[in-house]
C-alpha cells in the first residue's frame, strides 16, 4: 500500500501526508498461506510555507516507520529437504526482530538577496532495534546459541539511539558559484540493551555512549554549464575526525573523491546481548576513495570505462565468530568496470554494465564480494498513437560469480564472515512489462526466469 495526500492552500503554503505498508510470507516453513515473514509500515506528515516576497522559507516533517521481521536462522535441510523446498524447516522457530524510527525535521531560511541568505536545519531522531525470543524459549532455538548472558528462557535485547541536532550556516549563489558554510552541533545518546549489567564488567568498561559534538562545514560549486562542474565539501568533527570530497565533470569525464577520518561504531566498540558481547579499543578508521570514468558514443549509443581505487586502514569488520575485529593495516580495492546503453535494432535497446573486483593488502578476507559481477538489460521500448501509449518489456538479467558470502547473525542484525558455505554463481533473469497511457501506469513482472527451468532459486547469505 502507497497512498499520498498533499493540499495547496495558496500559492505559498502546502502540506501533506504519506502512508505506505509492504508485508511478505514466509517462503519456507509457513503454517498458512499469509503466515507473515516481514510487515513494514510507515507515514510522514509535511508542510511548507513561504513568505509571497520569497524572503522567508519554512518546511518541516515528521516521519515513522516500524517493521517487524521473522528470524528464521536460515533454511535447515535435516530430513532430507533441499534448501528449495517450501517445506524445508528453519533454524529457529519463535525468534523475531523489530526496528523503530521516528524523525522530526524542520528548515528555514531567511533570504537578503541571492548572494546571501540565512539557514537552519534541526532534526531530532529516535531509533529503536530489538531482538525477541518470547518465553519459555524454546530447545530448538536453544540449541541455536553457543552463549546465555542474561537469561535461558527468553530473549529481549533492544538498543536506542537518539540524536539531535542543529545546524546554521549561510549560503549563496554569486553568478556561476554556489557556496555554503555552517556551524553542527549534535547531541547523541546512546543506550546498550543491557549496558548496566555487570557481566563482562559492561557496565563500568563500557565506551562513553553519550555527549556534544561540534562540526565546521562548507560546500562550493561552480558550474559553467552541463559540461563543466566542480564540486567540493569538507566538514570537520572538532575531535579530529573529518571528511572532505570533490567532484570534476569535464565534459563526458567526471571523477569523484572522497577521504575521510570516523570512529567504528557503538556496536563494534561495545555489546552486551542475551547472546553475543565484547569490548574493544579500536583505532579510527581512515579511507581513501576515488573514482572516475569517461563516456565514449559507440554504435548507436555510449559506452562508460571506469575505474573505482579504495584504500581503508584499520577497517573493523565482523569474523568468524561474529565478533568485531580490526584490520591492522591497510587494504587496496581496485574495481575496474564497463556501464553500457546502446541500440541494437529499431526500438530494441541493451543496457547495463559490468564489474571486476580486487582485493589486496592486509586481511583482504575481511572484504567478502563477487569477483565478477554483470548486468544486461534487453528491452524494447516504443510509443504509439501520437505519445498517448507507451510501452516496455524485456529481460533484466543479473549474474555474479560464487563467494563466500557474509553469514547473517540474527541476534546483533551484523553479517560476519564464514568459509564454510560457497554461494554459487547465479543468473537472475526478470521478465518485466511496463505499460503508460496518458496518465494511467500498469506494470507486471515474473522475478527469475530461471526457476522455471531448474526449480531452483539463488542465495543470498549462506542458508539464505
Amino acid at each position: 500500500v502507497d497512498v499520498g495526500f498533499n493540499r495547496s492552500d495558496s500559492s505559498n503554503f502546502n502540506i501533506g501526508i504519506d502512508y505506505n505498508r509492504m508485508i511478505s510470507d514466509k517462503q519456507v516453513s509457513a503454517v498458512s498461506r499469509r503466515d507473515r515473514l516481514t510487515d513494514s509500515e510507515g507515514f510522514d506528515a509535511y508542510m511548507v510555507y513561504h513568505t509571497r516576497n520569497n524572503k522567508y522559507l519554512i518546511m518541516g516533517n515528521f516521519s515513522r516507520v516500524k517493521q517487524t521481521v521473522v528470524d528464521q536462522g536460515g533454511i535447515d535441510t535435516t530430513g532430507g529437504f533441499s534448501y528449495f523446498d517450501q517445506r524445508a524447516g528453519v533454524f529457529l522457530q519463535s525468534a523475531n526482530s523489530g526496528f523503530k524510527k521516528r524523525n522530526y525535521h524542520f528548515y528555514h531560511q531567511f533570504s537578503f538577496d541571492s548572494a546571501f541568505q540565512l539557514f537552519q536545519t534541526f532534526d531530532r531522531t529516535y531509533e529503536e532495534m530489538g531482538f525477541y525470543i518470547p518465553n519459555p524459549m524454546s530447545d530448538k532455538d536453544r540449541s541455536y546459541f553457543d552463549n546465555f548472558y542474561i537469561s535461558q528462557d527468553s530473549t529481549e535485547d533492544v538498543n536506542t539511539f537518539t540524536t539531535t541536532r542543529l545546524k546554521t550556516g549561510v549560503k549563496g549563489t554569486i553568478g556561476k558559484l554556489f557556496y555554503q558554510g555552517y556551524y553542527q552541533a549534535r547531541d547523541y545518546d546512546f543506550k546498550y540493551a543491557w549496558g548496566n549489567q555487570d557481566t563482562l564488567n559492561f557496565a563500568t568498561d563500557k565506551p562513553q555512549t553519550e555527549g556534544l559534538e561540534h562540526y565546521l562545514g562548507g560546500r562550493v560549486r561552480f558550474a559553467v554549464n552541463k559540461d563543466y562542474l566542480v564540486k567540493g565539501h569538507v566538514e570537520f568533527n572538532l575531535n579530529g575526525n573529518q571528511r572532505l570530497g570533490g567532484d570534476l565533470v569535464i565534459k563526458d569525464f567526471d571523477a569523484h573523491l572522497i577521504v575521510q577520518q570516523y570512529e567504528p561504531s557503538f556496536m563494534e566498540k561495545a555489546y552486551l546481548g542475551n547472546h553475543d558481547g565484547w569490548i574493544n579499543n579500536f583505532d579510527r578508521i581512515n579511507t581513501l576513495y576515488v573514482d572516475g570514468g569517461y563516456r565514449i558514443g559507440w554504435k548507436n549509443g555510449h559506452i562508460r570505462p571506469n575505474l573505482k581505487f579504495s584504500t581503508i586502514t584499520n577497517y573493523v569488520y565482523f569474523d568468524s565468530t561474529a565478533a568485531p575485529a580490526q584490520v591492522d593495516g591497510t587494504t587496496t580495492l581496485i574495481i575496474p568496470g564497463l556501464q553500457y546503453n546502446m541500440r541494437l535494432f529499431d526500438h530494441v535497446y541493451l543496457s547495463g554494465d559490468a564489474v571486476y573486483t580486487l582485493v589486496s593488502g592486509n586481511t583482504p578476507e575481511a572484504f567478502p564480494m563477487p569477483q565478477l559481477s554483470v548486468h544486461a538489460n534487453i528491452y524494447y521500448n516504443n510509443t504509439f498513437y501520437n505519445g498517448n501509449l507507451e510501452v516496455q518489456g524485456g529481460i533484466d538479467n543479473h549474474w555474479s560469480s560464487d563467494y563466500y558470502a557474509p553469514d547473517d547473525r540474527v541476534s546483533t542484525h551484523q553479517y560476519f564472515l564464514q568459509d564454510r558455505f560457497n554461494v554459487p554463481s547465479y543468473l537472475i533473469a526478470d521478465a518485466y512489462l511496463n505499460i503508460k497511457l496518458t496518465h494511467a501506469y500498469v506494470f507486471a513482472k515474473m522475478n527469475n526466469l530461471v526457476e522455471l527451468f531448474t526449480q531452483e532459486g539463488y542465495f543470498t547469505a549462506p542458508n539464505y
